[in-house]
């Protein structure tokens, strides 16, 4: 390295920390330092940076059209909704998991491939689910890197965001490698809709539709690749696996021994994955398209699950449907049949958009005025409490009929807890950040840990004891119950403490 280099003095240091970000690098050179370079300087904010002794960060020594660019590209936070798991978010994760990482300094979101509806469907999920601006470069193939493209070039798709990073952390296959895919089977668990995303994503990254009638999926990752050996065989589809030792492990970016793959190989086992699966790339899509026609006779209807379009019907006490709501909790609700109860609350009919059918209701209300666990939790005290608690609203009752679709009481409540706030802010002009439930001791909550509700502790099981609806005792032999709360944003504490 030259000597221009290695030595710096504590008096430049001093120059460079008091006037780098006031004036550019070169006036800098200029002023202070004569017998140094532009180049020098950024050399040395380099290194003041990495030591931790210099935070700042300056625009002033790019171009107007490098300014404007970064401009529209500058990455804030994430919206709330982005912190839930969307279609989106789950073709993300299968994406990166195929062709793409995370890269922490700086943060970004990174995708090289060569197919450029890949890489332009991949934009628009990154920007649909962030709501920031993604970039697409073409770059050209470096002679040092061990990954050779045959056009010479590849498409690299990029989105900087720290918070996206922080939050896509535990799902960074490079860094945590089995407990990454562990967290994404957790994450994806309970949502069949974004579980068959996901597929589409990691098929478009690492999938192929073969001449000789094979659709496979191939990589080096073997959690990864048992992980969609999971799903697939979830949705019914029968496939063969294989284990290929690598001839040439130059060219694999990650240096395996071995190579694994999924391998559809039965004529009806194709029909049934073009059926349920979707590819972004045109060239994949007609050949899914061509083999899905070629071999639909052999497809039987019953071997596609039914999409089940979710619908919230509104209960107003006017409509005929509040007779309906009333029905179904007498007959259904298993340790709480009455749908009778005073203050605010909003109801809603569980329904099929399509077929109209019932499936069920579900219904928010007031908060209790007083619950230690929660309020200790919280962090409340009696002023704070009594000022936020009409920001809190609770799942009085969740009530499906007999033999719902599986998964399904997690997809409601994943559509709940987005239909809950902008309702109650409608009729009642209050922001809820905070929903509450509790379950009893003979039901296990599957469904509420699914959809990521946390459980807080249990209630300690006072009861209230009447006698012709006079109030006569309280007693502590009641049922202790579950309590499971679901904040509705980033800083529902801040709100709640205020």
């Amino acid at each position: 390295m030259p000597n221009q280099y290695k030595e710096y003095t504590e008096q430049e240091m001093e120059i460079v920390k008091q006037n780098y970000g006031k004036i550019t690098c070169e006036e800098i050179c200029k002023r202070f330092l004569p017998h140094r370079k532009p180049h020098n300087i950024i050399y040395l904010v380099w290194k003041l940076r990495k030591k931790g002794l210099l935070n700042l960060s300056s625009t002033l020594d790019k171009s107007e059209e490098a300014r404007k660019k970064m401009a529209e590209t500058k990455c804030g936070k994430l919206p709330n909704k982005s912190y839930s798991l969307t279609p989106s978010l789950a073709y993300i994760l299968g994406a990166v998991a195929g062709d793409g990482y995370y890269n922490h300094k700086p943060y970004r979101i990174y995708l090289r491939c060569i197919d450029k509806d890949f890489a332009d469907n991949f934009k628009q999920k990154l920007e649909e689910w962030s709501g920031l601006n993604a970039r697409i470069y073409k770059a050209k193939s470096s002679p040092y890197s061990p990954i050779k493209y045959t056009q010479g070039f590849c498409w690299e798709v990029m989105l900087n965001s720290r918070k996206a990073i922080e939050f896509l952390e535990p799902f960074d296959i490079f860094r945590l490698k089995e407990k990454a895919v562990e967290n994404i089977k957790v994450f994806l668990d309970k949502s069949p809709e974004c579980e068959i995303k996901f597929i589409e994503g990691f098929f478009d990254a690492e999938g192929s539709v073969r001449t000789y009638n094979r659709i496979c999926f191939d990589n080096s990752f073997k959690p990864l690749i048992d992980y969609v050996s999971e799903l697939l065989k979830k949705f019914g589809i029968d496939f063969k696996p294989y284990k290929d030792k690598l001839k040439d492990k130059e060219n694999f970016k990650i240096q395996k021994e071995y190579m694994y793959r999924i391998s559809i190989q039965r004529k009806e086992q194709i029909a049934k994955f073009c059926e349920l699966f979707n590819s972004s790339i045109s060239d994949k899509q007609e050949r899914l398209n061509e083999k899905k026609e070629k071999y639909s006779d052999l497809l039987k209807s019953s071997d596609i699950p039914k999409k089940i379009e979710i619908d919230f019907e509104l209960v107003e006490p006017a409509k005929r449907n509040f007779k309906l709501f009333e029905e179904i909790i007498r007959k259904y609700h298993s340790y709480k049949s009455t749908a009778k109860i005073v203050g605010r609350r909003i109801n809603w009919i569980i329904r099929d958009k399509n077929t109209h059918q019932i499936y069920g209701c579900i219904g928010v209300s007031n908060s209790f005025l007083y619950q230690g666990t929660r309020d200790k939790w919280i962090g409340w005290n009696k002023q704070t409490r009594l000022k936020n608690l009409k920001k809190i609203a609770n799942n009085w009752r969740f009530c499906l009929l007999p033999n719902p679709p599986k998964n399904f009481a997690s997809q409601v409540l994943a559509i709940f807890v987005k239909e809950a706030p902008k309702e109650w802010k409608k009729r009642y002009n209050e922001e809820l950040v905070l929903i509450e439930t509790y379950v009893g001791e003979n039901h296990s909550a599957s469904c509420y840990k699914g959809a990521g509700w946390i459980e807080i502790g249990k209630t300690k099981g006072y009861q209230i004891i009447f006698d012709k609806g006079i109030r006569k005792v309280g007693s502590m032999d009641g049922e202790k119950k579950a309590i499971f709360v679901k904040p509705l944003c980033t800083d529902w504490k801040e709100k709640l403490l205020k």
